[in-house]
């Protein structure tokens, strides 16, 4: 990476990192102030910078080396620094320009995000395994060195100048291509262009030299061909030319195609050029009107549109778009004032409405029309760079609309995040008692405050309440998208039928804990499952640490024995049982297992409960027929479904911190007396007279899809695999994609606890739906 000295010598399209603020894109230079489109992974923020902050922390990129990569494709940077150390500390030694030890790699790609802290031992010794295989690579000590490039004189020859930059490293390219001046730039542009070769003709763009007419109609047919880096890095420096292939395209595909593809991928300022220039050309060609109103309603709205380029709308001075030369844009803003005009009279203003964090209680089947009129506002004000308004937004029900408030300074990964806990809130209702509940805390409690959620839209919850913003869903647009697709999918659910050829894939894996095996103790969680005709049984039990009488392994034990003694007399009559039977099934299965906990505690207690403390369990179990799971739980062991959309839990936690939210919401609001992860529900129940007493299982019924996964586990994976429920969702999630089977993912999932602290007994079962 290269120290910025310069910034007017900054481009449109560079990305620059800062240790502590993450990665940006630069929008625009003035000689004073530079425009940044801050990315953290997806999420895009556009901020001014004083040019000369830049010159302090702040590091440029090269282009198409592993830094920029990493802030424009994390994901696939990632996936691909794990599988190719040594290919790795080869880009690493290139673009930091030094050695590299591990102490270094670790700074740069653990901090990046691109590699997590476990494995970093391994790769790196990986990497040195790889270095003695290659030529450039040196193993110095602890370091690792990269032979010094032989400079290579510059052919004044465009042909064998392009075939020599192919040869090069990103560093010595950069160098070469910023050494020549615009005309040499030009003739190896041209000769790119001729010699189809889009990714060295995107990268000498970057300079925005002014570019020959003779070039455009060989630029034009590349870009006709879909080339999207070559379209994006025209249309940050010259958006007219880029503007006519890209009108083309968006006439035969919308926002779909390449079009929607280069606009997504500009920084905002440029978007709005980019925009401007493509309805420029549709009014002036009279073709493709339609097709541009939608794209921009797709990605920046034409109100937000308007208010950035119209001088006569009030905005943000630092945040106007003016065109490159006077009277450019005066046809399309007159069609935009006009636009705007009807659409007033369209919409008014819901400025009688009460704001919607005052409003009722929703209704379960409201939470998807609510959040996506959110995330349609929110998208329409973050495309036009600004945030904030959801605390007051205002909700039309009728027209399932919502006004946001005005616009504040922030974010808009928070406001992803607000938007989504106002409607949680709503759908949960009021909580009688001071201050509010954390987001952790409602998530893990959801499935009994607002029994019944799409488990699509607690999926999509879980993300936009994940405290880090640089790995939550972004902005709006994301946002709209992620619910958009998680709505359909609930509507899939919600009208599937059973299926009678669905096949599931079984996997578990258990362990006693690190600390608990350093400590001599054993494991008292229990797993079961058994296929039976069209049927599986799938349990977790949990033992309870703490008894005299009795022990939590013996508990859990004799839960799982009383199970399967009643699944294998009854597992016949159950094939052609209705919902309501198989539910009923698990209901007496848990009685019987309560029964059995009880009176063996009694038995080693010699009846005496006053002096000693009997044993129990948790449990959590599901019955499979079709595709359609019928869940059964007390306690805080967990059943969750891992959809596209994320991780859904299915069941809330049997403790008091369950029942004290119950009661706040009912309106009560005693303060809780004792540790709210104390548990209320469990097999192994006495009354108040010493007598065996089964609680009622929280139940729950849900198809599972072609390609999800049924998830049931003992709290041991949820307390120590992630910090919180979105870092779960994502463990699980990549866990299940990267893994060829369902076992080889449960056991990473149990060591990924174990690696979190492993603080007590993990187990974890999955059932996977074949697609």
């Amino acid at each position: 990476m290269l120290a910025i000295t310069d910034p007017t010598r900054l481009h449109s399209g560079d990305v620059l990192i800062h240790p502590a603020r993450g990665g940006a894109i630069v929008d625009e230079v003035r000689h004073d102030r530079v425009f940044l489109d801050f990315t953290e992974r997806l999420d895009r923020r556009a901020q001014i910078v004083d040019a000369r902050e830049l010159t302090r922390g702040w590091r440029r990129t090269l282009p198409g080396g592993l830094f920029e990569r990493s802030v424009l494709q994390p994901e696939e940077v990632s996936a691909w620094v794990a599988d190719h150390p040594t290919e790795t500390v080869v880009h690493l030694a290139e673009e930091l320009g030094s050695a590299v030890d591990r102490d270094l790699a670790t700074t740069w790609l653990v901090s990046r995000g691109l590699l997590a802290p476990g494995r970093m031992m391994g790769w790196w010794q990986a990497a040195i395994d790889g270095a003695a295989m290659r030529t450039d690579l040196l193993v110095a000590g602890d370091r690792l060195v990269l032979s010094e490039p032989t400079m290579q004189d510059v052919s004044p020859d465009p042909a064998q100048a392009l075939r020599a930059l192919a040869t090069m490293g990103v560093r010595e390219r950069f160098d070469l291509l910023d050494r020549l001046g615009p005309e040499h730039r030009l003739d190896l542009l041209a000769e790119a262009v001729r010699a189809g070769d889009p990714a060295t003709a995107a990268q000498i763009l970057r300079w925005g030299d002014a570019l020959p007419p003779d070039l455009l109609a060989d630029l034009d047919r590349l870009l006709s061909a879909g080339e999207r880096d070559l379209a994006v890095a025209l249309a940050r420096v010259a958006p007219d030319l880029a503007a006519g292939a890209l009108l083309a395209d968006a006439r035969a595909h919308g926002g779909t195609g390449l079009c929607g593809d280069v606009i997504a991928a500009l920084p905002s300022r440029r978007r709005v050029h980019l925009l401007m220039a493509l309805l420029c050309r549709a009014l002036q060609e009279h073709d493709g009107v339609d097709a541009v109103e939608a794209v921009i309603e797709d990605h920046v709205g034409l109100t937000n549109l308007q208010a950035r380029v119209d001088p006569t709308q009030p905005t943000d001075p630092d945040f106007h778009v003016e065109p490159p030369r006077p009277g450019l844009w005066d046809t399309a803003l007159h069609w935009m004032q006009q636009r705007g005009s009807e659409s007033t009279m369209e919409m008014p203003a819901l400025q009688s409405a009460p704001p919607l964090r005052e409003g009722a209680r929703l209704a379960t089947r409201d939470a998807f029309p609510v959040s996506l009129s959110l995330a349609r506002a929110l998208a329409s004000r973050h495309g036009d760079g600004l945030a904030g308004g959801v605390r007051g937004a205002r909700l039309d029900r009728a027209e399932w609309r919502v006004d946001l408030g005005p616009a504040e300074p922030g974010d808009p990964a928070e406001d992803v995040h607000d938007a989504m806990r106002l409607v949680a809130n709503l759908l949960v209702g009021r909580l009688a008692g001071p201050g509010e509940v954390g987001d952790a805390t409602l998530l893990a409690h959801l499935a009994q405050l607002a029994p019944g959620l799409p488990p699509d839209w607690v999926a999509v919850a879980v993300r936009a309440l994940d405290p880090d913003p640089s790995t939550r869903i972004p902005n709006g647009h994301a946002l709209w998208r992620d619910l958009a697709m998680a709505a359909a999918a609930a509507r899939v659910r919600l009208d599937s039928t059973e299926r009678s050829q669905a096949s599931i894939r079984i996997g578990f894996d258990t362990h006693i804990g690190a600390v608990k095996a350093r400590l001599g103790q054993t494991n008292q969680d229990a797993v079961f499952f058994h296929r039976h005709g069209p049927l599986t049984l799938l349990l977790v039990a949990d033992g309870i640490s703490i008894s005299s009488a009795g022990s939590g392994n013996l508990a859990s034990a004799l839960l799982v024995q009383s199970v399967a003694t009643l699944w294998e007399e009854q597992a016949d009559l159950l094939g052609d049982a209705d919902e309501a039977q198989l539910h009923r099934f698990l209901r007496n299965a848990l009685d019987a297992a309560n029964q059995s906990v009880c009176e063996t505690a009694l038995r080693l207690a010699d009846g005496d409960l006053v002096h000693n403390i009997p044993m129990g369990s948790t449990v959590v179990a599901a019955l499979v027929r079709g595709g359609r799971a019928h869940i059964a739980s007390l306690g805080d062991s967990r059943a969750y479904l891992a959809t596209p959309a994320g991780l859904a839990q299915l069941t809330g936690d049997g403790n008091l911190m369950g029942e004290w939210l119950l009661a706040r919401q009912s309106g009560q609001a005693d303060p809780i007396q004792a540790d709210g992860a104390a548990l209320t529900a469990y097999v192994g129940h006495f009354d108040e007279d010493d007598a065996p007493s089964p609680l009622a299982p929280q139940q729950v019924s849900v198809t599972v899809l072609p390609g999800e996964h049924l998830l049931l586990c003992s709290d041991g994976f949820t307390d120590f695999a992630a910090r919180d429920p979105a870092g779960l969702s994502r463990l699980v999630q990549d866990t299940l994609r990267r893994a060829p089977s369902v076992d080889t993912a449960a056991r990473t999932l149990v060591a990924a606890a174990n690696e979190g602290g492993g603080g007590d007994n993990i187990t974890v079962l999955i059932a996977g739906l074949d697609a």
